[in-house]
């Protein structure tokens, strides 16, 4: 027989087959998408099949804006979490993960599939997509989409709404499998990855902590109208996740 499932998160534990009993180890793959050995564990993952937003802690939203499940659009299955922020200055729907307690940790990876389907940004006007955050819930390593004389791109967003340059253009409608990694640490680290490919990487003095999650632009991140899906989250830290793989064993 030949098994098939669609990630590594969701499957590898002790299975019971026709008397046969075959403990699998968890799997984890490199940029390339190769197997290299065992993955570590997640610390909070949804793809949204609920068809609410149960597992988040909150949302938070402005004044006309929205974000709540959607049959509308899904990367994977039938639901995503959609976004809708109406326009008004300093917009904002998210919803919110209190994920980590005291102490807290000092490195931390986001994945998430995302689609922008439309926005109203001017050019130099920038929407969160997704960020980590520290004990107070501001951001300190997130991603973005940004207009730039009238082209959309993705960029990666640190403290203080500071970016990094172009990575890739976005292109609306089409889903992205992007993951962001920070260390706040003397010895920090900043990293984003589009489709498994490193788009961005810097190293400084990041000295914080680690706490929230944010799926959407929360705290005013958002300068104009925007509608996207996101969905298939993961987040840990303990190492790359990666692009959603499809793996066959064969019993």
């Amino acid at each position: 027989h030949t098994y098939r499932w669609r990630d590594s998160e969701d499957i590898f534990r002790l299975l019971q087959i026709s008397g046969w009993k075959l403990r699998l180890q968890r799997l984890r793959t490199t940029d390339a998408g190769k197997l290299v050995g065992s993955k570590k564990m997640t610390s909070f993952s949804d793809n949204f099949e609920s068809g609410n937003l149960v597992n988040w802690t909150a949302t938070e939203v402005g004044s006309g804006d929205t974000i709540a499940a959607s049959s509308a659009r899904a990367n994977n299955g039938t639901y995503s979490a959609k976004i809708v922020t109406n326009g008004v200055p300093d917009d904002y729907a998210d919803a919110y993960k209190d994920l980590w307690g005291s102490p807290y940790p000092t490195e931390g990876w986001m994945r998430a599939y995302v689609n922008v389907d439309s926005h109203g940004l001017a050019s130099g006007q920038l929407a969160t997509l997704f960020s980590l955050a520290n004990s107070v819930g501001n951001p300190r390593m997130g991603v973005c989409i940004y207009n730039d004389a009238g082209t959309l791109y993705f960029r990666a967003i640190f403290p203080g709404a500071a970016m990094s340059g172009n990575l890739q253009q976005c292109v609306l409608d089409t889903w992205y499998c992007i993951e962001v990694h920070v260390r706040v640490t003397a010895a920090g680290a900043r990293t984003l990855w589009i489709a498994g490919v490193q788009k961005y990487s810097s190293t400084g003095n990041y000295t914080d902590n680690l706490r929230y999650v944010y799926c959407g632009p929360n705290s005013g991140w958002a300068d104009n109208a925007i509608t996207v899906y996101e969905d298939d989250v993961v987040v840990n830290d303990t190492g790359y996740i990666g692009p959603i793989q499809n793996y066959a064993f064969i019993l």
